[in-house]
């Protein structure tokens, strides 16, 4: 009977040493993977970001061949174009002197006229 229990407990204590022999090298096989610049972790993220531009890349050719495709080719048309002469008004533009305290006056006027 003693040697029955004895013999049970050191089964269940080979046993426990095992479990703990595998999770020692679990744990040890996981920082390997999961530490230093190339861990399992950032390879996903770049893995992931990759495949979302890949996408979006993909996305943007398809719209292109399907513009493409979907443009009937131009024709000919069979009337000469003509052109029309246009008279545009003259702009008359503010010229600096150098002033500098005529600066912003300047500018302003310069920039309405030529952006506007």
């Amino acid at each position: 009977m003693c040697i029955d229990s004895i013999e049970a407990l050191n089964k269940q204590w080979i046993e426990c040493t095992q479990k703990s022999r595998t999770k020692k090298e679990d744990e040890e096989n996981y920082a390997q993977i999961a530490t230093g610049e190339r861990n399992i972790f950032i390879l996903k993220y770049e893995a992931k970001e990759a495949i979302i531009t890949l996408t979006m890349y993909k996305r943007e050719i398809n719209n292109e061949i399907k513009q493409k495709t979907s443009i009937p080719p131009k024709t000919e048309s069979t009337t000469p174009t003509s052109y029309r002469n246009i008279n545009l008004p003259q702009l008359s533009l503010p010229t600096f002197d150098g002033e500098l305290r005529q600066w912003r006056e300047f500018w302003s006027a310069f920039s309405a006229a030529v952006h506007s």
